[in-house]
């Protein structure tokens, strides 16, 4: 079925089989590393550990501090938090991050119009017992300066 080959062929062929593979494994990590830059340039704007949130009148949250309860050690929980556009042109959320990797932040990538609302959804996994305090940041088209809300609660280790 298929022609007979000698092993340089071969060779070939599995080269160009695992070209994809190694590929693939550099585009995360300059995607990594592209995430890791943007991070630290938003931290130089925005004091992530700080307990005070930035607002602004163009993007307002539904709640600018959700409290998440208790969470076991080792477990995680989602919430889901809405955000208005308050000015009267169309906006989109530029990135939205948190300063942890314990704490992951995805949002609609669509414009938003005036009055219309964009969602972001943040999990928070429980990896160390005590109190938390996250802060997202998310920058948007109608500003320069970031505006943030935060996740707060308690890790029990029971």
């Amino acid at each position: 079925m298929f022609p007979k080959t000698d092993g340089h062929d071969r060779q070939i062929l599995i080269l160009l089989l695992l070209l994809p593979l190694v590929s693939c494994r550099g585009a995360a990590d300059g995607s990594r590393a592209l995430a890791t830059a943007n991070l630290a340039a938003l931290e130089e704007t925005v004091d992530m550990e700080s307990r005070e949130t930035d607002a602004d009148e163009v993007l307002l949250f539904d709640d600018v501090t959700v409290d998440l309860g208790e969470l076991p050690l080792g477990g995680s929980r989602e919430v889901r938090i809405g955000a208005k556009n308050g000015s009267d042109k169309p906006i989109v959320v530029v990135e939205a991050y948190s300063s942890c990797d314990c704490t992951q932040v995805t949002y609609d990538r669509k414009p938003v119009q005036p009055g219309g609302k964009v969602f972001f959804t943040v999990r928070f996994s429980a990896e160390q017992p005590g109190t938390f305090f996250k802060k997202i940041a998310v920058r948007h088209s109608a500003s320069d300066k970031p505006v943030t809300f935060a996740v707060e609660g308690i890790v029990t280790d029971e």
